[in-house]
């Protein structure tokens, strides 16, 4: 049984308790489900920062955590209010098949925040190299274009209020190769200056 820290980014009420969706400090996302039955009920709130005993987990997706021993930490997180987080229609594709993933960035903080979405999926294309892609535990080098700008201009920010949400799609295979069968790990790398690498997710190309 293992102790680990989280953030509550969502709380969905059910007929006996809460599934609540957690981060992880290496932005990986889980949830888990709260309730007097579970003996694990405490009120949370999303913005929560908390600890649990993880007795073990499911392999869903997102990962399902068994839980107990939880307890609230901070009632607000103050230092890393954006998350980032990617996801593909599918987890197995053919050769050569599009792959096309989307990210989708949320402010769960309480002011504005802005920043500048070169360089992301927010684009819709591939302007540089913002992912990390491992296949046998090597990383794929980015094939995709380089784009050249100017310096940005206010109108090239985006301002995010509190609790709004942006989100970006591109196909993966315009920016890496992925010619060989075998499972391929997926991570927007956080390069942008401001937002936070996302979570990791996993793809089988046969």
């Amino acid at each position: 049984m293992s102790k680990s820290e989280f953030l509550v980014i969502h709380t969905k009420n059910e007929n006996d308790g809460q599934t609540i969706t957690l981060r992880n400090n290496h932005n990986k996302i889980y949830t888990t489900t709260i309730s007097i039955p579970n003996r694990n009920w405490v009120e949370l709130k999303k913005g929560n920062i908390i600890s649990m005993e993880i007795k073990d987990s499911i392999e869903m997706n997102p990962t399902l955590l068994n839980s107990k021993n939880i307890k609230i930490i901070s009632k607000k997180y103050l230092k890393e209010n954006i998350i980032s987080s990617i996801s593909t229609t599918k987890t197995s594709y053919n050769l050569g098949e599009v792959i096309e993933l989307e990210m989708d960035t949320k402010n769960f903080g309480e002011e504005k925040f802005t920043f500048l979405p070169w360089k992301t999926p927010i684009e819709n294309s591939f302007t540089g190299e913002f992912m990390d892609i491992i296949y046998d535990s090597k990383k794929i080098e980015y094939s995709g274009i380089m784009v050249k700008r100017m310096p940005p201009t206010k109108n090239d920010y985006i301002t995010l209020k509190p609790n709004e949400s942006i989100s970006g799609k591109i196909n993966l295979l315009d920016g890496y190769k992925f010619n060989k069968k075998g499972i391929y790990s997926i991570q927007f790398n956080g390069v942008n200056d401001k937002l936070p690498a996302s979570n990791l997710i996993l793809i089988e190309i046969k």
